[in-house]
């Protein structure tokens, strides 16, 4: 498994799974599509996300 630690690293899942110790609460941001989506940030030593369903579409 890759971990990445450089500011600006992301990650894309269909469902990804997050530890912290602190969570903020979720912002409402606007996307493309009808639905708006929410964004928040987690805090801790360490973060971590883990991608726990992949996107359907991405070819492996």
């Amino acid at each position: 498994m890759t971990t990445l630690y450089n500011i600006g690293d992301s990650i894309e899942g269909k469902k990804i799974y997050c530890e912290a110790e602190k969570f903020q609460k979720p912002h409402r941001i606007s996307t493309k599509g009808r639905h708006n989506a929410q964004q928040l940030k987690a805090e801790g030593s360490p973060a971590r996300a883990i991608i726990d369903m992949p996107l359907s579409w991405v070819k492996k």
